[in-house]
């Protein structure tokens, strides 16, 4: 007879409930017929975390560098497996805490952490994981996240939230200029009180650049200056280089064209004639036989079913 016993790998753990007790037990009895196979503690855990996959490797690999003892004890190991995936009665009370965590103050890194935990116990699918992560995170990850979202994985969300979440808090602040995007003019264009008030260095057109209504008038004396060369950043992942253009306020241009299209001396009289004729003659209601008066509009309450 063999004086040894080859024993089989246990079956890699994927987070589902029904199967944790199994996985736990058959986790146990390898090492302790397999001692030799491993010269240090260290070694048994790593060897663990090789045995899982899906949600129970999305938690752990969420909780092994921020929990020393995952590295160094089996036993707290195997014991938070139990904990975390072992549920029998508790699926409503996860569902409970899923649906209203929140980020709070926390780094992304640290949310994910507490919310992987829940995902993991919830067994909810990745659909439902990506759309309660992203409404609990803080307004401005959301923002950043808008159009990265759709093609991803739950567990590749989380990884993204993190990254960018990182990035927000290495960023140093930065001042905020309000600015109409696509107005539907033909240049990028800046008003000159906003260039004076953040100090923007500018450098003359050469030559001036006339500006034209959709009628092809002349609005105001054009553009004489331009920006210098800004870098403008959208969100943390785009930038690009732009020159703004110059100009004046509409309400300043319009009374420019009011003052220059009024004589700016006139009498009292002249005034008065000019409005008395500009005034529109009011026309006399009119009357109309009994049968022949309108129809009073229809209202709701009057709209036949």
């Amino acid at each position: 007879m063999p004086s040894t016993v080859s024993f089989a790998l246990p079956n890699k753990f994927d987070g589902m409930a029904e199967q944790c007790k199994g996985f736990v037990h058959q986790v146990k009895l390898y090492f302790d017929y397999q001692q030799d196979r491993f010269e240090s503690e260290e070694k048994r855990c790593a060897f663990l975390m090789t045995l899982l996959t899906g949600r129970a490797l999305d938690w752990a690999s969420a909780v092994w560098d921020a929990d020393p003892q995952f590295k160094k004890s089996v036993e707290y190991f195997l014991q938070q497996i139990h904990e975390v995936f072992e549920y029998p009665a508790g699926g409503r009370d996860i569902s409970t805490q899923i649906i209203h965590a929140k980020q709070g103050n926390r780094t992304a890194a640290d949310y994910a952490i507490e919310f992987r935990i829940l995902a993991a116990q919830s067994g909810w699918n990745d659909v439902s994981l990506k759309a309660i992560f992203y409404n609990s995170l803080n307004i401005d990850l959301q923002t950043e996240l808008t159009c990265r979202r759709e093609n991803s994985s739950f567990s590749e969300l989380v990884n993204l939230t993190i990254k960018i979440d990182n990035l927000m808090r290495q960023t140093p602040k930065q001042r905020t200029i309000k600015a109409m995007i696509d107005s539907g003019a033909a240049m990028n264009l800046i008003n000159k009180d906003t260039v004076k008030k953040y100090n923007i260095p500018t450098q003359p057109c050469i030559p001036p650049i006339q500006i034209k209504a959709i009628n092809n008038t002349l609005i105001g004396h054009g553009i004489h200056n331009h920006s210098k060369t800004l870098k403008l950043q959208v969100g943390l992942l785009h930038q690009e280089n732009i020159t703004l253009y110059v100009v004046d306020s509409p309400k300043a241009e319009a009374e420019d064209r009011d003052s220059e299209s009024v004589p700016q001396e006139c009498s009292a009289s002249e005034t008065e004639d000019r409005d008395s004729e500009s005034e529109p003659e009011i026309p006399q209601p009119t009357t109309y036989p009994q049968r022949q008066r309108p129809l009073a509009p229809m209202t709701a309450k009057d709209t036949p079913l």
